[in-house]
């Protein structure tokens, strides 16, 4: 049996599911670089460096990521399913990692 906490937490995650994948979208279409934070701290002149709409695709396709697996959580916590939500821990972190180091090495989004 679900419990009313239970309804109340996955009401709140699927709100936030919605925002992380229709945030997602508009980085998706290469635009919101204001979003992505340091980006949006650089000078007009720092940001005239930057490809932003492929920096705004990129970010685009990782949030788009986060958002669809994170009805892990909720999933995981009403069938009690510890291991599905160290999986979705396992996978932000490994993921955030993979994203700064792409992000910062290469030079891969400067114009």
């Amino acid at each position: 049996m679900i419990t009313q906490n239970e309804i109340v937490a996955c009401i709140i995650f699927g709100i936030i599911i919605l925002l992380l994948i229709a945030l997602s979208v508009i980085l998706l279409m290469g635009k919101g670089a204001w979003l992505i934070a340091g980006y949006n701290t650089l000078s007009d002149k720092g940001k005239a460096q930057y490809d932003s709409v492929t920096l705004c695709k990129f970010m685009g396709k990782y949030l788009l990521s986060i958002g669809l697996l994170m009805p892990a959580i909720p999933v995981g916590v009403i069938f009690k399913m510890s291991w599905l939500i160290a999986s979705y821990v396992a996978y932000m972190l490994i993921s955030t990692i993979f994203v700064i180091a792409y992000c910062n090495t290469g030079n891969r989004f400067k114009k």
